[in-house]
């Protein structure tokens, strides 16, 4: 693998060579076409191992799309294509599972779940680049219930807005997120239980110079039934956004940051 630098760059194919540009950065990278035949990483006894590991990888790649999706309603604020690191995450908590072999082996979030706490949407500038006081936050799971409070937010003293954005504001997401595992009898690997939807909540907009007061959100889930399935997961993200109208507020994309606070 090789970076193209110089006046003369290009992305996609040529000859034996194919450029591209990876998600979040301005570098191309070149690398050779190639790779072993698809039937004999299919068949062949020595890719047994390989194939063992792209069963695995489907079960990463499985509960990074469940997390994706509860991470939505803060996408707007990743500056990266922070999928791959997620996806990468969800492999270091397989390979903590050192009862089952190596093939069905399982994603377990809620016995891994503290390799995702802290996890941030953004490079170079993370939440608290913008806000430098720290959030209190619990998660109460026999009742489903997450808990953000804040302290007073003052722009220029703890809370940060480069881009001298004209207003802001906090946006919260708790979402249930049930482990991977692999079910013998379908040869495949499925979640515990199926996705819910996400519960979100948002204070109001603040203007650039105007104090947030401490405050408190609460996050429920409406049905208890079945939540030790779940592992909650509440992630937080500081927004800000411009007027469109006197009642509209548009959301400046990538301005910003979200990061996951708590699993539990």
């Amino acid at each position: 693998m090789a970076t193209l630098t110089g006046d003369v760059q290009f992305t996609g194919t040529m000859g034996d060579f194919i450029a591209y540009r990876l998600p979040g950065s301005d570098r191309i990278i070149i690398r050779r076409k190639g790779g072993p035949d698809k039937q004999k990483l299919k068949k062949h006894r020595n890719y047994e191992i390989t194939r063992l590991q792209n069963q695995e990888w489907k079960a990463c790649v499985e509960i990074a799309k469940l997390l994706n999706g509860l991470l939505f309603p803060l996408k707007h604020l990743a500056n990266y294509n922070y999928t791959g690191s997620l996806t990468g995450l969800c492999k270091s908590m397989q390979k903590d599972d050192t009862v089952n072999v190596l093939g069905k082996r399982s994603v377990l979030l809620s016995q891994s779940y503290y390799k995702l706490e802290g996890f941030s949407l953004n490079k170079h500038y993370h939440f608290e680049s913008f806000v430098k006081h720290p959030l209190q936050y619990s998660i109460d799971k026999p009742n489903a219930l997450a808990v953000v409070q804040w302290p007073d937010i003052v722009p220029g003293i703890n809370l940060t807005n480069p881009n001298e954005q004209p207003l802001y504001r906090f946006v919260f997401v708790v979402g249930a997120v049930a482990d991977i595992v692999y079910r013998e009898e379908r040869k495949m690997y499925m979640p515990l239980a199926e996705a819910i939807f996400p519960v979100v909540a948002a204070t109001a907009w603040h203007t650039a110079k105007q104090v947030m007061e401490a405050g408190e959100v609460s996050l429920a889930f409406d049905n208890l039934a079945g939540m030790n399935n779940y592992s909650l997961v509440l992630a937080a993200g500081i927004e800000f956004g411009v007027p469109v109208s006197n009642t509209e507020v548009r959301p400046v994309k990538r301005d910003g940051a979200a990061k996951v606070l708590r699993v539990g």
